[in-house]
């Protein structure tokens, strides 16, 4: 989740940040989550996130 950047709703967007010969990118997945249903020390959204018909399938994805 790149907490730099919030959008009006206050959501934060998820992205992907690769690394390859020190040279880092950073790639949007189109997904964004509130901070509150961000875990941070599994990296995924939790279970309890509305805005989504599956979690699971979401954090599949990422």
């Amino acid at each position: 989740m790149d907490t730099r950047r919030m959008t009006q709703n206050g959501c934060f967007p998820i992205i992907l940040r690769l690394t390859h010969f020190r040279k880092t990118t950073s790639i949007k997945t189109g997904h964004y989550v509130p901070e509150e249903y961000w875990d941070n020390h599994r990296c995924k959204v939790k279970r309890n996130f509305p805005d989504v018909d599956s979690v699971h399938l979401l954090n599949t994805l990422l």
